[in-house]
């Protein structure tokens, strides 16, 4: 049984049972943000466990998309929390603001960046695990994470319209930019 695909598991489970302990024990409604995160930590319960039960060695090239994803939008959404200027480009506009701290122990550990940890932890096992099996990771992984994903992001998270603190909006074609004046 390979360590580093245990770990990522290990990690997975624990941040689903965390993720579901928090809305259906606790109560604590998921914002926007969190759904997209849950999106990617789920399969990762289910297909790392596979994985560990198959002791298959080569779900990394499956697996890491949907975790460096995964800690992309948790590292974004953890800044979000803690840097109160970017919370005008928060992207929850209707339920519970992705800026809303349900917790935050020792002054610093909220629910997304526990949620970045666990990404991050299962990232970096799946990267030790590709470079035991000595096989150079995709092209495509890398395009996918410094090309495709900041994209995306754009044109998924655009800044929230209308009229902030006196502002006048201009908005651009097809609503995806919004400019001060």
């Amino acid at each position: 049984m390979n360590k580093s695909l245990l770990l990522s598991w290990v990690a997975a489970i624990i941040a689903t049972l965390g993720s579901l302990y928090f809305s259906e024990v606790r109560h604590f409604i998921p914002c926007t943000l969190c759904w997209y995160q849950r999106i990617f930590m789920y399969p990762l319960a289910i297909i790392l466990g596979i994985a560990v039960y198959r002791n298959d060695k080569g779900i990394y090239k499956y697996v890491l998309p949907l975790s460096i994803i995964g800690m992309l939008i948790s590292g974004y959404h953890t800044v979000l929390q803690k840097i109160p200027y970017l919370q005008q480009f928060e992207m929850c506009t209707s339920g519970v603001p992705c800026s809303k701290d349900y917790l935050n122990w020792l002054g610093f550990i909220t629910i997304p960046l526990m949620a970045f940890i666990a990404f991050t932890i299962i990232t970096i096992s799946l990267v030790i695990l590709a470079r035991s099996e000595k096989k150079r990771l995709p092209a495509s992984l890398f395009f996918l994470t410094f090309f495709v994903l900041p994209v995306a992001s754009l044109l998924t998270f655009p800044p929230k319209h209308g009229p902030s603190e006196g502002n006048d909006p201009l908005l651009l074609p097809h609503g995806l930019l919004t400019m001060g004046r």
